[in-house]
């Protein structure tokens, strides 16, 4: 190939390839920031506060058993960056049998909730 006739845009897109595989295979061959995959689920106690890890699948009904207790009081939680706590509404009975049954403050409009504050307990 006689480099003289070659356009000037011509060297551009080969150089900007050139360039684009050497940062594709950086980024690939980097590995970068691995996913990390869920293995459970927080849920708060409704009678005392009390977080819990639940290292449970994601297809399990709710409210589940406190491990303390054996009484059906945890539902799924989850917190956000200022350290709020909020109910995953779609998990929480609409029955008012199991709504007059829960001790701690509960925002309903907005979900929020207060925990006991302490530490996050993992489940067994």
């Amino acid at each position: 190939m006689d480099t003289r006739n070659v356009a000037p845009w011509k060297w551009g897109v080969i150089i900007g390839a050139g360039l684009l595989s050497v940062v594709v295979w950086f980024v690939v061959l980097s590995g970068g920031d691995k996913i990390k995959l869920a293995d459970g689920s927080e849920a708060v106690d409704i009678e005392t506060g009390q977080v819990f890890f639940l290292p449970i699948p994601p297809q399990r009904l709710f409210p589940v058993a406190n491990p303390d207790t054996g009484r059906e009081t945890l539902v799924p939680v989850w917190e956000d960056m200022d350290g709020t706590w909020y109910l995953q509404m779609r998990h929480v009975p609409t029955d008012s049998e199991f709504r007059d049954g829960i001790e701690i403050e509960i925002e309903w409009d907005t979900g929020r909730v207060e925990t006991n504050g302490k530490e996050i307990r993992r489940a067994k």
